[in-house]
């Protein structure tokens, strides 16, 4: 027998509650001495045109283990628009709702995207933001197709023949699928989703990938014409690609990413830097201007350099001018500073290599670490021996709590912060196992406490 719906929607509930009470009273400390990251974002369901908050919080767990929890997925429940001060309104009082006010977060750094309603709702809140990095790649991808004059960076003329590339593998892909051609195809065609442009890289990677088979049935058919050129195809697909594998990279969530963001950066204005320019001359004119769109819009929040020094592997920011390297070091003096010492567990052994062989002006900051033993441990750290390249960034400071602890402290909440906001928007597709065409009846509390028990499954005895 199958229980009534209504049994299963109070059980759901009852968890939910259950599950969020066990979560705060584990990362509720946490969050108030410590700080760590929290992910936000607006999604909407597709089938009742709900508006909802999504919240996550990321943290350390027993020093070495990083955690992504879902805190709440709320309903937009008011009818005000959403202006930035509604949003910071909505999104402190769901807070508060479970239990978590703004003292208690006040060490947190909250990413999202770069909506200008989600910019004005902490402009001035007296809470760090930072972008997410995918969503600002997404939107360099995206700014590099506008062909409206009126867009902040338009397509060159001459360059302008690519989108009608772009829209004739999309129509060869839907072509295929309607006609039935699909289904002939060693592999299958992937479609592209406009709100996620990495998705047109998967597009043409999967029809490079039968583009012969394509040749050979398109003929067959007499619809040859259907066809782009493959070298152009190809030339795309390359031009984007670190692009995706980027975003992919700084999407994990089982380990940090927040210090990898610079250095992806970096490497993409390097791809378009070095790229090889084409034979024909509207991909030649494209490539120029994607190089022109990233360079403009990819931004390195303070943060993100901050995070790369606590690599131990880069902390040397080469990277960087002298007056930048000084700088990041005197802030992580500066936030170091702030952090009670830690109990000690045992006595410290440092490696320390040469003052010649420092990377860092160390006479510069000796204002901050003269007779500064908090700046004597950034500074003993930023002249140590570099690890091996393939020790883990978290490995390296579970090693070090002893030599270093309260800039352990300090590397441990920087590094649990994520690079973006995917794990919010991971609920987007989850919700589909919530919602469904049949299913669009659903309270959206009960759908809410669904989120929350299906996020949370690993960490609870539910």
């Amino acid at each position: 027998m199958l229980p009534d719906p209504t049994t299963v929607s109070q059980y759901v509930g009852k968890e939910a509650k259950a599950i969020r009470e066990s979560l705060l009273e584990e990362v509720t400390p946490i969050l108030r001495l410590r700080g760590r990251g929290i992910t936000l974002d607006f999604w909407g369901e597709e089938y009742t045109k709900v508006s909802y908050l999504g919240c996550t919080v990321h943290y350390m767990f027993g020093g070495s283990e990083l955690r992504e929890r879902l805190l709440l997925c709320s309903e937009w429940d008011t009818v005000d628009r959403k202006t930035g001060a509604a949003v910071q309104k909505f999104i402190f009082s769901k807070l508060r709702e479970i239990g978590l006010c703004e003292e208690d977060l006040k060490l947190c750094t909250f990413v999202t995207d770069q909506g200008g309603n989600m910019k004005v709702a902490f402009r001035n809140s007296g809470f760090e933001r930072i972008n997410c990095a995918g969503h600002l790649l997404n939107t360099c991808s995206q700014n590099c197709l506008k062909s409206n004059p009126k867009s902040q960076h338009p397509m060159p003329a001459e360059a302008l023949p690519v989108l009608a590339l772009v829209n004739q593998v999309k129509s060869l892909v839907t072509h295929c699928e309607q006609g039935g051609i699909s289904r002939q195809l060693k592999t299958t065609l992937k479609q592209h989703c406009e709100t996620r442009w990495n998705t047109h890289v998967e597009m043409f990677a999967s029809a490079l990938a039968v583009y012969e088979q394509l040749e050979d049935i398109l003929a067959e058919r007499k619809e040859s014409h259907l066809l782009p050129s493959r070298q152009k195809m190809q030339e795309f697909h390359d031009l984007f690609e670190p692009a995706r594998d980027a975003a992919f990279l700084l999407s994990a969530s089982k380990r940090p990413t927040i210090h990898l963001v610079v250095p992806a950066y970096l490497e993409l204005e390097r791809h378009f830097k070095d790229q090889v320019p084409s034979d024909f001359p509207e991909i030649r004119a494209f490539q120029k201007h994607v190089e022109n769109v990233f360079n403009k819009k990819l931004e390195i929040d303070e943060l993100h350099r901050v995070a790369v020094f606590l690599d131990p592997s880069m902390k040397h920011l080469q990277f960087l001018t002298a007056t930048e390297r000084v700088a990041v070091l005197k802030q992580a003096m500066e936030e170091v500073q702030k952090i009670p010492q830690p109990e000690k567990t045992g006595a410290p052994i440092v490696e320390v290599a040469s003052r010649g062989n420092t990377k860092f002006n160390v006479k510069a900051l000796a204002k901050y670490s003269a007779d500064n033993p908090i700046g004597n441990e950034v500074e003993r750290y930023a002249s140590l021996l570099s690890p091996p390249e393939d020790q883990d960034v978290l490995s390296f400071w579970t090693e070090k709590e002893n030599d270093f602890p309260r800039l352990k402290c300090f590397a441990l909440r920087i590094l649990s912060v994520s690079a973006t906001s995917t794990p919010s928007e991971r609920l987007f597709s989850r919700s589909g196992t919530a919602v469904s065409e049949k299913r669009t009846n659903l309270a959206p509390q009960t759908s809410s406490d669904l989120m929350v028990v299906q996020s949370n499954f690993e960490f609870e005895n539910v």
